[in-house]
């Protein structure tokens, strides 16, 4: 009888050691999972939309007086992009970009930078749908 029951509590301390591994390599799996998801939110939540438009000023160029006359305004914008970890930096970056293309297309024609403006969205709809709205009042 004291066999039997020192056989049944050995058998029982075996399983319960198994079980506790088990539930460790459970554990440990859970967490690794929870991480990642963080990560996978994380990297969500930083992908942005963004579309700029800059506010400029124009005109002709008379080499008789060496000055830019009949000036005009305009804007030009960006196509709407999908920007991962954006932040402060990459706007200052984006709108670089976009003035640098500017100023190479009207060289020694552009006469001010009026207003540089990005908009940031979370979804590429709301991005599509201020756009439309903006350049159809």
């Amino acid at each position: 009888m004291k066999r039997t029951f020192f056989l049944l509590i050995l058998l029982i301390a075996i399983c319960s050691c198994q079980d506790n591994k088990k539930l460790n390599q459970i554990q440990s799996e859970n967490e690794m999972l929870k991480r990642q998801l963080e990560e996978i939110k994380t990297q969500e939540s930083s992908e942005k939309f963004v579309w700029i438009v800059i506010n400029y000023t124009y005109g002709t160029y008379y080499s008789e007086t060496d000055r830019l006359g009949n000036l005009k305004k305009s804007i030009i914008f960006s196509d709407i992009r999908e920007i991962n970890n954006y932040d402060d930096s990459m706007k200052y970056r984006l709108e670089d970009e976009l003035e640098k293309d500017l100023r190479n297309r009207y060289k020694g024609l552009l006469h001010s930078i009026q207003e540089r403006k990005t908009y940031v969205f979370e979804t590429y709809k709301e991005a599509s749908e201020f756009k439309f709205q903006t350049l159809n009042r």
